[in-house]
């Protein structure tokens, strides 16, 4: 990719037997994660100018919204520095264009905070194309034994009572 783009890392040894052969008895996984020589990890980078790399985000982390592939972490990084945030999580709902609409589930510090000045707050910090559609409140995220946010949950959850649909934003105005 060219300098600012973001791709997947692929690696490919110099020695046999120096990296991951395979899955362990999951040849369709090992089949996906090898093209040729190749192995792809996952990981996503964008390079800058002088060719120093910088992790981005995991690939299964990311989403395509309104015609940009980003990893969702970017969003969470300023959604989680708003004081009223205790944490949060973002995931892609597919649409009918064929890409995702971003939901962003927080878990609030502040109880007087609601989701349409939490809205308002993203629009300020975020590019149009990053502030989610979808907002929802929750008392907690799943997590994991060892605390990981389980957003494949999150994602099966998709649109529940409690989340609310801000509508389409497209063209400088928001469509309901």
């Amino acid at each position: 990719v060219m300098p600012g783009e973001t791709g997947e890392m692929l690696v490919r040894p110099q020695h046999a037997h120096s990296i991951l052969e395979g899955y362990w008895r999951q040849p369709e996984r090992t089949l996906e994660a090898f093209r040729g020589l190749w192995y792809r990890t996952g990981d996503m980078l964008h390079a800058d100018e002088d060719g120093y790399h910088f992790f981005v985000g995991r690939k299964a982390e990311t989403v395509r919204h309104r015609g940009y592939t980003f990893a969702t972490n970017q969003v969470e990084n300023v959604v989680n520095a708003f004081p009223e945030v205790l944490e949060s999580a973002v995931v892609g709902l597919p649409n009918e264009d064929g890409e995702e609409d971003l939901k962003l589930s927080v878990v609030l510090r502040d109880s007087q905070c609601d989701r349409e000045s939490l809205r308002r707050r993203c629009e300020a910090e975020l590019p149009a194309w990053m502030v989610p559609r979808y907002f929802d409140v929750r008392e907690d995220l799943p997590k994991t034994p060892t605390q990981k946010i389980e957003k494949y949950r999150l994602k099966q959850d998709g649109i529940t009572a409690t989340t609310l649909d801000f509508g389409v934003f497209r063209s400088g105005r928001q469509d309901s």
